[in-house]
């Protein structure tokens, strides 16, 4: 995720669809068991739970 998607993220409330984001990590290093890296689900998790007046929620 980037900054910009928080604004996205909240105009699509006021379409009245409402934006939940599921982020995983698994903490695995071995790319060939986990191809993506987890630290960049944790940094979108942070970003995206910092804005106080968000209109979209997260869950890890």
């Amino acid at each position: 995720m980037k900054p910009e998607d928080i604004d996205r993220l909240n105009w699509l409330h006021h379409d009245h669809v409402k934006i939940t984001m599921l982020f995983t990590y698994s903490g695995i290093d071995k790319k060939d068991i986990e191809p993506y890296p987890s630290d960049v689900a944790a940094e979108s998790l942070k970003l995206m739970t910092a804005p106080r007046e968000r209109q979209h929620r997260t869950a890890l």
